[in-house]
């Protein structure tokens, strides 16, 4: 697709690699948004509208005191001492909202390390109605709400560090509890219909067992079948990653994390792909927002390499693409749009340290201002000299309020008006294998790259978006490709340059006008030919080839 647009002229050159700006990163990963939900000794998060006002709430089980951060539709949150609410501390390693009783309101279920567990019925003004099941003091880890038996509210299964239940709704918050399935130290339980029979079927994850999935016969019995390793699991969660049709089950060990792959017919491939273990918890969700489940892996402290926890993004297909988003004791991780703009953001719980919220959006174009915690400026003129790597090149830059009032090198009060110094962000990124920068925007922004030496010519191909733009190699380094990315953010004009940067990385000066004069994001991929052959780029030296 080849549009025109309105003026656009931009300055490259090869330089050695730099980072004049700040990333606010977490590590080399997501941001950290919030600091505010939470510290101590925390194992399970879950997000819940429990007050019925539009946006999510989380709930928070510690080790200790537990919490409900309720959201104020405004980033913030208020903190509320609720389940218990009595002033008794419960060992709590797991909480998940439901329907347990006829309202209509979420109901939270609490299971507690050697103490009984709880329901707390939702009154609908903010209190909460305690009502305990399975009080013989048992050490619970696991609970998974579902309609297994189809009588129209939610059951619990509970799986215990010792003999699991079904625990079966009497429809008013209270339950039978039935001893059903199981002693194999579980860590956590999944529903999900597996073979995609109309009833729901239940994973087991097991630590010193192996693991086992209940196949529902659809008459309120189960048969067991033994399908998913025994490596010391934690966590498990179902998902159709492969968007084919049937639901897939991600394992999280100590020893080794894996992905089985539903096979359609009752087997499983197994996939080793989510690090090498130590983990405590694993859940699905959609980062980039591409409609193929991401997934969030929760790790204890990272104490050699591959222990971090990290998003790994989905590559519409089997493989995966890691985020990383700490290395910490991270014990819980939970998606849910609490900001309420249509992505979802992850909450993790830390044991022994503070809780947090990676804002979700850093990973897209239309959100490129959120990487920085200080506005960056970076310009130069029109006789910045292309070099290579191990060369030089007249640069000036500013950080923070933007622009440099005299700029003699590289002239940039020729080119830019007082505005667009003092409006304008670059962000000089580079490309493949020049830098660690580069590298991490190929993720964050969906950009991809081919390159093939071995081709007759040898080829190098930049896709964003949908778009792509080639480059014959032979004709490098007089011709260049690269994209850019512009986006306006109050009367700040964001700007990405992302380029083939075999000898180096890319910056330069972008000249769009009046920011005031342009609206939106726009993608443009550009050919640049030293036709002169003076070792500058000259506008009349670019080509236009893709605008969105």
């Amino acid at each position: 697709m080849i549009k025109r647009v309105a003026t656009v002229f931009i300055l490259l050159w090869g330089v050695h690699f730099f980072s004049p700006f700040s990333f606010c990163f977490h590590g080399h990963g997501a941001e950290t948004l919030f600091q505010g939900i939470g510290s101590g000794n925390t194992y399970s998060l879950a997000w819940g509208d429990y007050d019925n006002d539009g946006d999510s709430d989380l709930a928070v089980g510690n080790w200790g005191d537990n919490y409900l951060y309720i959201n104020n539709g405004d980033g913030t949150f208020t903190e509320q001492r609720q389940f218990p609410d009595s002033g008794t501390s419960r060992n709590t390693n797991v909480v998940i909202w439901g329907h347990f009783n006829e309202g209509t309101n979420l109901d939270l279920a609490v299971g507690n390390h050697f103490g009984p567990n709880a329901v707390y019925i939702n009154n609908g003004d903010g209190t909460f109605v305690e009502q305990l099941f399975l009080t013989g003091g048992g050490d619970t880890w696991s609970l998974a709400a579902e309609d297994y038996d189809n009588d129209g509210d939610s059951d619990l299964a509970v799986g215990n560090w010792g003999n699991n239940y079904f625990c079966i709704n009497n429809g008013n918050g209270t339950f039978v509890e039935v001893e059903e399935f199981g002693s194999g130290e579980t860590c956590e339980l999944a529903w999900g219909d597996y073979d995609n029979d109309g009833d729901s079927d239940l994973a087991v994850g097991n630590f010193y067992a192996s693991n086992v999935l209940y196949i529902n016969n659809g008459d309120g019995t189960f048969t067991e079948t033994e399908e998913f390793g025994s490596r010391y699991t934690r966590s498990i969660r179902w998902e159709d990653h492969d968007k084919d049709g049937d639901l897939d089950l991600a394992v999280g060990n100590q020893v080794q994390n894996a992905l089985y792959i539903n096979n359609g017919d009752s087997t499983f491939t197994e996939l080793l792909e989510f690090g090498i273990g130590d983990t405590w918890c694993v859940r699905w969700g959609d980062w980039n927002n591409d409609t193929y489940p991401d997934l969030a892996v929760g790790n204890d402290i990272a104490q050699e390499p591959g222990r971090e926890s990290f998003i790994y993004i989905n590559n519409e297909g089997n493989t995966f693409t890691p985020l990383l988003i700490g290395d910490d004791h991270m014990y819980a991780v939970a998606w849910g749009d609490y900001d309420s703009d249509f992505d979802e953001d992850v909450a993790v719980g830390i044991y022994g340290g503070q809780n947090y919220i990676f804002e979700n959006g850093e990973m897209t174009f239309g959100m490129m201002d959120s990487l920085f915690v200080e506005n960056t400026f970076f310009v130069a003129g029109d006789n910045a000299y292309c070099t290579d790597v191990l060369g030089s090149a007249k640069i000036a830059f500013g950080l923070a309020s933007g622009g440099v009032p005299e700029n003699p090198e590289g002239r940039t009060d020729a080119i830019l008006a007082d505005t667009e110094h003092d409006t304008g962000n670059l962000i000089p990124v580079g490309g493949p294998g020049i830098n660690p920068v580069a590298d991490e925007f190929d993720g964050y922004f969906g950009i991809t790259y081919t390159y093939d030496p071995g081709a007759t010519p040898p080829v190098f191909e930049i896709s964003a978006e949908g778009y792509f733009i080639s480059l014959n190699l032979d004709n490098y380094p007089s011709e260049d490709i690269c994209i850019v990315y512009l986006r306006q953010h109050g009367l700040r004009a964001i700007l990405l340059v992302w380029g083939y940067g075999w000898c180096g990385t890319y910056a330069g000066s972008l000249y769009v006008g009046d920011p005031a004069n342009w609206v939106g994001n726009h993608l443009v991929m550009l050919r640049w030919t030293d036709s002169n052959s003076d070792s500058l780029v000259q506008e009349e030296e670019i080509t236009v080839e893709v605008v969105r």
